[in-house]
Parts: C-alpha cells; structure tokens; sequence
C-alpha cells in the first residue's frame, strides 16, 4: 500500500531499486542511494507510511557524484 510513496521520496534522492519482494503482509523494498539522500530520510519514509516502515542502512562503497 505505501511502496508507491517510499519509492517515490528514495528515488527524488536519487536512489535506485535494487529488489523488491513481497514478504507475507510486508512488501521489502532495497534500494542504492547516495549518503546524503539519507538525511532526514527516516522521518520522512514514517510519515510517509504512518510510522509502518522498518529501515536498515549500510555503506555499501564509494561511487561517483550523482548530480
């Protein structure tokens, strides 16, 4: 029900869809996002799924600037 929102606030931060699998009631979505795209990120994807999303991040590496 809220995938459409969070993949649409990830991907004005220019993120990418990685995966997306449906998990019983929950849908996970996976994404590669630069580390600035992050900041305030959590706040916005909870308001964005009245407080439902879980969300985990790590460094994945070094990549080029994406504009």
């Amino acid at each position: 029900a809220f995938s459409s929102r969070v993949i649409d606030h990830v991907t004005r931060r220019k993120g990418d869809i990685l995966n997306i699998e449906q998990r019983s009631d929950r849908t996970a979505l996976e994404f590669s996002i630069p580390a600035r795209g992050i900041i305030g990120l959590r706040n916005v994807l909870l308001t964005a799924t009245e407080g439902e999303a879980i969300i985990a991040h790590r460094f994945k590496g070094y990549e080029p600037y994406k504009g």
